[in-house]
């Protein structure tokens, strides 16, 4: 699964990098702007955005974090405020799947105002992100009950 958000992190960083620069060469060399290099770009920054924070960084446990009082919690309220934080993460993450699938609905007419792209391939990502990281807290839920 890593390899494939790598892979999709590398197709959208490239895409910018071409994006930005086909939109600097046109408008100051040739004085003939593309107006959908903006919007590409904007668009991949935020698959970018959403695909390496929960492909990449939740994987590994990377995301912010306060820890300092669990640390200090004997080994049981550990286990306790661990099942906690796991039980928060999962009730946000259902809030943004359900939000992002009726926010999808809504605008399942609607598309991009310079590339004519359906605004359902650009809010796609919050879902399946969102999916993604609710399998990976069932898989760090199933190791937290093992004990690991």
């Amino acid at each position: 699964m890593r390899a494939v958000a790598k892979f999709f992190l590398a197709g959208t960083m490239i895409s910018i990098m071409v994006a930005v620069g086909l939109g600097v060469f046109f408008r100051y060399v040739l004085d003939s702007p593309l107006y959908w290099t903006d919007e590409l770009s904007r668009y991949a920054l935020v698959w970018m955005t959403f695909i390496g924070g929960a492909a990449l960084v939740g994987s590994k446990n990377g995301h912010a974090k306060l820890d300092i009082f669990v640390e200090r919690m004997p080994p049981k309220n550990k286990r306790a405020a661990t099942f906690l934080a796991i039980l928060i993460e999962t009730a946000v993450l259902v809030l943004v799947f359900v939000g992002s699938c009726i926010l999808i609905s809504k605008s399942s007419a609607s598309s991009s105002p310079a590339m004519g792209l359906p605004m359902v391939v650009v809010y796609s990502v919050i879902p399946i992100t969102a999916l993604f990281s609710l399998y990976r807290i069932v898989m760090s839920f199933r190791k937290t009950l093992n004990g690991e």
